[in-house]
C-alpha cells in the first residue's frame, strides 16, 4: 500500500515578522537611563547616523536664544569615548570656565592653548560656546580671524577617521537678521556647511527656535583665507 503524500499549496505567501530598527540615538539612550525628548533626538540623531556611518564630519550646533545644549553635548562625548577605554577626546572650553572633569579620557583646554593637545588623536572634539572665546571667537575682529583659523587648524589634523567634532555656540538675543548672517558667515568661513550656504537658507534658520545641528563640509576640501596683505600681518595680535 502506497501512502501519497499530501502538499498544501499556499494562495499567498507566509507573512514573515519584521523587527523593527533601532534608532540611530538608541544607543545613547541606553547610557543615559531614559528617553530622549524630541529636542535631545534632534540634536542627537543626524551627528550619531554619521558616526555610526563612518561619514562623522564636523558639525555646527546653534542654540536659539534660551536653549543651552552644553550639557547634553558633554554627556554624548562621554558616551562616545565609553565605546572604547582607549581613545581620548578634547573639550575646548571658554577662557576662565574650566568645568568640572571626572572622565579620565576628556582633555580639558582653553582656546589659547591648543598646544597642550598637539601629538594626540583625537576621538571626539567638542568646542563649547565659541561666541565667548574671547579674541579667539570667530566672531571677534574682522571677518579673517585668524586666532580662529589658528585653532581650527590645530584641532582639524587631530580628529581620528570616524571622529567627531562639534562646534556649538548660543546666539544671543536681539539679533537682527543680518547680524544672524554675519555670525554665521564667520563661524563656517574655514569650512563652510554644504546646508547654509545660501541666504535663503539662512532666513529660514532665524525663524527657528531650537537647536540646529548643520553638517559641515570636509575639512581637508575647505579653503583656507587668504593671506592678509604686510601691513595687516604686522598688526596681528599676538
Amino acid at each position: 500500500m502506497t501512502h501519497l503524500r499530501r502538499t498544501r499549496i499556499l494562495s499567498q505567501p507566509a507573512r514573515q515578522r519584521t523587527v523593527p530598527e533601532a534608532p540611530w540615538e538608541y544607543g545613547f539612550a541606553q547610557f543615559l537611563g531614559r528617553r530622549l525628548t524630541p529636542a535631545e533626538i534632534a540634536v542627537i540623531r543626524p551627528i550619531e547616523k554619521a558616526r555610526k556611518k563612518w561619514q562623522a564630519r564636523p558639525f555646527l550646533v546653534i542654540d536659539p536664544p534660551g536653549t543651552d545644549s552644553t550639557a547634553l553635548l558633554r554627556k554624548y562625548q562621554e558616551y562616545c569615548l565609553s565605546l572604547c577605554e582607549e581613545t581620548y577626546g578634547i573639550l575646548v572650553y571658554p577662557a576662565g570656565e574650566r568645568p568640572r572633569n571626572r572622565n579620565k579620557q576628556v582633555i580639558l583646554t582653553s582656546p589659547r592653548n591648543t598646544e597642550a593637545t598637539r601629538g594626540m588623536t583625537s576621538r571626539f572634539t567638542l568646542l563649547l560656546h565659541v561666541e565667548r572665546y574671547r579674541t579667539v571667537s570667530p566672531f571677534s575682529g574682522s571677518r579673517y580671524n585668524y586666532r580662529w583659523r589658528d585653532l581650527w587648524c590645530a584641532l582639524v589634523p587631530q580628529l581620528a577617521e570616524d571622529g567627531v567634532l562639534i562646534v556649538h555656540t548660543t546666539m544671543p538675543e536681539g539679533l537682527s537678521e543680518k547680524q544672524w548672517h554675519r555670525r554665521l558667515a564667520k563661524l563656517y568661513y574655514i569650512s563652510p556647511p554644504a546646508q547654509l550656504s545660501r541666504l535663503s537658507q539662512l532666513s529660514q534658520l532665524f525663524q527657528l527656535s531650537k537647536t540646529i545641528v548643520v553638517l559641515l563640509t570636509d575639512p581637508a576640501k575647505a579653503e583656507a583665507p587668504p593671506n592678509p596683505p604686510p601691513e595687516s600681518c604686522a598688526a596681528r595680535p599676538r
